[in-house]
């Protein structure tokens, strides 16, 4: 059965369709580093650094388009001396459906898009020991705002930096605290 959540998803995606057919679509390929934490963290958690890479089809008609991409990205925290909790270091897919406005600049493209993600977990590790069954839950729904720009048109070079907000708690079972994901990305992508 459906939940409302992938229901939001599919419905983004089928919002690429029309957009597609009448569109100039290019798809790229980007990587960067991810800089990750969480939120309500304990104060001996560290920024995790890790790194992100992933297609993205970009769809525009105009200066409006839609980006879906699939990402894999690294989140979670480190631990900074003795942690007083778990420190978990999350890998993720990440499918998110970004609404994008482009400015039509000849050589440089500057850009700013917005929208939904949903992240599956592939792993979660706290001390190097795989997380037990059911502490970490297996999707997160993230909101993304982010910009850049694109260099050399549509098959050209883009740098990007965008921010991702976890909307839902990570954990399955009550920690005691609320912990939702926040993520950095800086991104160097080429168009082929």
């Amino acid at each position: 059965m459906i939940g409302r959540n992938h229901f939001l998803l599919l419905a983004g995606c089928a919002v690429c369709f029309p957009v597609a057919a009448s569109s100039q679509t290019s798809l790229g390929l980007k990587g960067g580093l991810s800089f990750a934490t969480l939120s309500n963290k304990s104060p001996d958690f560290a920024t995790r650094t890790g790194f992100a890479a992933g297609i993205a089809l970009d769809m525009r008609s105009g200066l409006i388009g839609i980006q879906p991409e699939i990402l894999y990205v690294q989140k979670g925290v480190t631990a900074s001396g003795t942690p007083s909790g778990t420190s978990p270091k999350l890998d993720y897919v990440e499918v998110p459906v970004l609404l994008k406005v482009t400015l039509g600049t000849p050589g440089i493209q500057p850009m700013v898009y917005a929208g939904p993600s949903a992240g599956f977990r592939l792993s979660c590790k706290v001390l190097e020991v795989t997380c037990a069954s059911g502490t970490v839950k297996s999707t997160d729904w993230s909101a993304v705002l982010g910009g850049g720009v694109r260099i050399g048109g549509n098959k050209g070079i883009t740098l990007e930096g965008r921010y991702s907000w976890g909307l839902i708690d990570i954990h399955d079972v009550s920690a005691g605290v609320d912990q939702k994901t926040r993520t950095f990305l800086a991104l160097v992508g080429f168009s082929i």
